[in-house]
């Protein structure tokens, strides 16, 4: 079942980018947090690869990393793992 809970929050978390203004440039840019509640069967270097290449697809920008809390509305786009999220977020 612990599985399941750590999926569910990089789900919630990937919603994220709609964070930012959309008319803004930087709704195209993202920040990542790959250390913060990552689980532990999620390898950090397999973690980066994976983001790199989803924002590449999408024609997103990784503009680096942050210790930002993924999934808070402050303006900026955070991709990571959380379990504390701003209520409206992910549906």
């Amino acid at each position: 079942m612990r599985r399941f809970g750590s999926l569910a929050a990089a789900l919630v978390v990937l919603a994220a980018p709609t964070l930012a203004d959309p008319s803004s440039a930087a709704a195209h840019d993202y920040e990542l947090n790959a250390a913060s509640d990552r689980p532990s069967l999620v390898k950090q270097a397999r973690f980066l690869v994976l983001v790199d290449r989803s924002g590449r697809h999408w024609g997103q920008t990784n503009v680096g990393r942050t210790g930002r809390r993924p999934g808070t509305r402050d303006g900026h786009n955070v991709v990571g793992f959380t379990t504390d999220v701003d209520s409206g977020i992910g549906g």
